[in-house]
């Protein structure tokens, strides 16, 4: 589910879910102006899906852990243990902000560019997964 850290260098809110204009104005290096013209067709009614069909508040979201805690889905982190850019304790993090409807799976040796390599294992962690979650929930 997130891929990026919950907090990264730079500006104080990259990284945040509840502060998705700044984050891509970060990311694409234009301004928070252009960031909210560019991709407010795609944001805002995101949010109000997701604030509709689960009861969140996107916009009210400190940062991932806030999102996770107040969560009431299945969440799904993967992570490679040798990530050196995230490392594994924010993960770790986010899965005990909500450890009821969290679940990490760490990747051993594996760092932020570890897909290709971990293939195989990393499908068949998550096909597991969500076996699991698809009557459950």
């Amino acid at each position: 589910m997130l891929s990026e850290p919950v907090a990264t260098q730079g500006s104080s809110r990259a990284g945040n879910i509840g502060q998705p204009y700044q984050f891509i104005a970060d990311k694409l290096g234009v301004s928070e102006r252009t960031s909210r013209l560019i991709s407010w067709p795609l944001i805002e009614p995101a949010f109000l899906w997701i604030r509709s069909r689960y009861g969140f508040d996107m916009r009210k979201a400190q940062d991932g852990a806030a999102a996770l805690h107040a969560s009431q889905v299945p969440v799904l982190l993967i992570h490679g243990t040798a990530d050196r850019g995230a490392p594994l304790v924010g993960a770790q993090r986010l899965r005990d902000a909500n450890p009821q409807h969290a679940d990490l799976v760490p990747i051993p040796g594996a760092d932020h560019d570890w897909f290709s390599p971990a293939r195989p294992i990393v499908m068949k962690r998550v096909l597991a997964w969500f076996d699991s979650h698809a009557t459950s929930h």
